[in-house]
């Protein structure tokens, strides 16, 4: 298949909405970064609707940069994380674009890190780091370290390498997709389902996880890729940690399994399919349940199970709607025969 490669460098693209109280040490770190020379790279950040005063703290941080950086601020009114995250891909330079949270700092090689791995294995159609939970003074809560990978915090891989077939755990935060794969996806109909408007479901990482992971080509996540997560100013409670785990599940991830495993002539085969998921579901919660100490994953299989049980009807029109590009992406653009 020929496709064309945009330019190898990499586009950081900053989603925010509101976040002009935060925002400055995540700029700070990108001008610290320790780039190569023969590295291209930008910044583009993503307006999502913000009503304080974010595009004026951030021309103001701009302006004083002391480095020349490409740097691009571009309004996307429409609310929604999804909406931001595609008006930063299809507006992206370079071939590697890099989601950078507003309140993630990147350790100073991440980006040389990131071009050096695509360099060594470009079959990568999907990267990943870790992040590392930043209280900046504030007393850390004493439950946060069994709950931190629901803030994208600890490494969630014992060691660098590509991911076990069916392990779709890549946090969006810190992550990079090559620009040819997303184009590829969008021609074939992918659309993000979770729209994560503020305070919605969580997953647009692990759509597209999941997406990159059918088209035939891999996921990786590299120890070396490290970012503080800044979680100060009173955003880590026991209240809000409720809010999260109900986020946390979606049974949406089920529904592309589904998908995956009936297409490319099964589509049919939704009923039994479905059954049989929540047959497997309900046996894996009852064996997590006779462990200790894994009260995430439990918590984890119990919304899946009782969410899909519960909504039927939802989860067959999903399942209607994400099926064709499915079929369509199924194994046929493993990248590892387009160089870059």
């Amino acid at each position: 298949m020929n496709f064309k490669v945009a330019p190898f460098g990499i586009s950081v693209i900053i989603c925010t909405n509101n976040g002009a109280k935060h925002i400055g040490p995540a700029l700070e770190a990108l001008e610290n970064q320790n780039i190569p020379d023969d590295l291209q790279w930008e910044i583009l950040l993503i307006d999502n609707g913000s009503t304080d005063d974010t595009f004026n703290v951030v021309e103001n941080i701009k302006r004083n940069f002391k480095k020349d950086i490409q740097f691009r601020i571009i309004s996307e009114p429409i609310i929604g994380k999804s909406n931001a995250l595609i008006k930063g891909y299809n507006e992206a330079k370079f071939e590697l674009m890099l989601i950078c949270d507003d309140d993630n700092w990147l350790q100073p090689e991440y980006l040389q890190n990131v071009a050096c791995i695509f360099r060594r294995k470009p079959e990568i159609g999907l990267l990943g780091g870790y992040g590392i939970a930043e209280f900046s003074g504030e007393e850390k809560p004493v439950w946060f370290d069994k709950w931190q990978q629901l803030y994208a915090c600890g490494k969630h891989h014992e060691k660098s390498g590509f991911l076990a077939p069916g392990d779709f755990s890549i946090w969006g935060a810190g992550s990079v997709i090559r620009k040819t794969m997303w184009v590829f996806l969008q021609k074939n109909g992918f659309h993000f389902i979770n729209n994560t408007r503020p305070g919605a479901m969580l997953g647009e990482d692990l759509e597209l996880s999941h997406a990159v992971n059918y088209s035939g080509s891999k996921l990786y996540s590299d120890e070396n890729l490290w970012f503080y997560h800044d979680l100060s100013g009173g955003r880590i409670t026991r209240k809000k940690l409720r809010e999260q785990l109900r986020k946390s599940g979606s049974a949406l991830f089920v529904i592309y399994a589904i998908a995956s495993k009936n297409s490319p002539d099964k589509k049919n085969k939704y009923n039994i399919s479905f059954v049989r998921m929540l047959i497997s579901l309900a046996i894996n919660l009852l064996v997590q349940s006779l462990k200790r100490n894994n009260e995430p994953m439990r918590n984890y299989l119990f919304i899946q199970l009782t969410e899909l049980a519960s909504q039927r009807k939802k989860y067959r029109l999903v399942y209607d709607d994400i099926f064709p590009w499915v079929s369509k992406v199924k194994g046929s653009f493993p990248l590892k025969d387009i160089s870059i």
